[in-house]
């Protein structure tokens, strides 16, 4: 269930306008005809529709009241609770993206279990510990059952898919120009690989997630994400009509390693302009109504506004959802079972405690933002 279209909200609460959006899939009898329409089910099969959709409602439900709980506390429990809100959301994408398989009650048969496990490996340091060192003690591993992989986790990521990159689209007429906010790039219908079996550390998690460039740079902490854009030019007037898309990489220590994953089909030598500074550049494609134009692959990323991209600067085992949802399940983990050392990092602002306070502020902004673009198939950016 690829995401085709875009479209920019001009708002400071993307959280709110979420939320509010969100109660759309909670009519039952709307969801019901959209998951039929989606899936192309034959009316034997209606009332599966019916059950999912009624369900994906039940999981909206919970998601809003965690996270309403979740505001009115403060750190020392906030993590858990929108863990528990991020998890309700998964499972309504589950619902809506897969197969009756994976209702509710099917998926307790053999996914009843988070599909991750929380790890904590000390590290020598006990005090004072920088946040590169006490964010790599803390890891989710993925469940592994005699059959496999199991649980909601990767229940979830089985229909986890790259998100496409957005940006400016700008039409030349011979009358004048029109720039609309499209999906420049779109995202193929392909599972992303597996997290590896020894997991991912919340450092791993905070270094990927594209809304903590600003924090880990604050902490001296190289991101993991690098900043560009993506749009395109529609030479409508020209005959033949001529599209130009172009990618630009701003400057930072990821550029080149993000050039090194760019592919170009063979045939691209005619079509492209590669410009690679020392710590960035960009690159222009150029295809037509007659010849096409090439192939090619990049590294994904999130579109964060309508003309800003994150991207990763090589391909990734989750999208910013994923993201999240590991990060939360280990900081609400580490919340819930540890209150001793946790509250006192809060007490103590350390340096973990003020990375989980931005994380979570993060995903107030995001997780329902972004599960509302799964919902209605349109990837919601902020107009900048």
């Amino acid at each position: 269930m690829i995401i085709r279209h875009a479209r920019a909200i001009k708002t400071n609460d993307t959280g709110g306008y979420a939320w509010a959006n969100l109660r759309r899939f909670q009519n039952v009898s709307v969801v019901e005809n959209e998951i039929i329409r989606l899936h192309e089910l034959k009316p034997h099969w209606h009332s599966n529709a019916r059950k999912q959709a009624t369900q994906l409602r039940y999981c909206l439900t919970q998601a809003r009241e965690y996270s309403n709980a979740a505001a009115a506390v403060s750190l020392a429990t906030k993590p858990t609770l929108l863990y528990y809100s991020l998890m309700s959301l998964a499972l309504a994408e589950i619902l809506f993206k897969q197969s009756g398989l994976s209702s509710l009650d099917k998926a307790r048969a053999q996914h009843r279990h988070h599909g991750l496990l929380f790890s904590h490996q000390p590290g020598p340091t006990v005090r004072g510990k920088l946040l590169v060192d006490a964010a790599a003690e803390f890891s989710a591993l993925p469940m592994i059952g005699a059959d496999g992989r199991m649980g909601t986790f990767h229940l979830w990521h089985n229909s986890c898919r790259e998100m496409p990159l957005v940006g400016k689209a700008t039409t030349y007429l011979g009358t004048g120009t029109t720039t609309t906010t499209s999906v420049i790039l779109g995202s193929g219908d392909t599972p992303l690989d597996l997290i590896p079996e020894g997991g991912l550390t919340l450092l791993d998690c905070l270094l990927a997630l594209p809304g903590m460039m600003e924090h880990l740079a604050m902490q001296n902490i190289v991101p993991g994400t690098l900043r560009g854009r993506v749009n395109v030019g529609v030479y409508s007037q020209e005959v033949p009509a001529r599209t130009v898309t172009q990618v630009t990489i701003h400057p930072g220590p990821l550029a080149a390693e993000f050039f090194g994953n760019v592919m170009f089909a063979p045939v691209a030598v005619h079509h492209v302009d590669l410009v690679e500074l020392p710590n960035g550049g960009w690159f222009t494609v150029t295809s037509d109504a007659v010849r096409g134009g090439p192939g090619f692959s990049i590294p994904h990323g999130s579109s964060w506004t309508d003309e800003e991209v994150r991207f990763w600067p090589r391909s990734m085992p989750l999208n910013e959802f994923g993201y999240l949802y590991i990060a939360l399940f280990i900081a609400g983990n580490y919340a819930r079972y540890y209150p001793d050392r946790w509250l006192l990092d809060v007490e103590t602002c350390s340096p973990l405690a003020l990375a989980i306070e931005e994380l979570v502020s993060i995903v107030e902004q995001r997780m329902a933002w972004l599960t509302l673009s799964e919902l209605s198939r349109i990837y919601f950016v902020t107009a900048s």
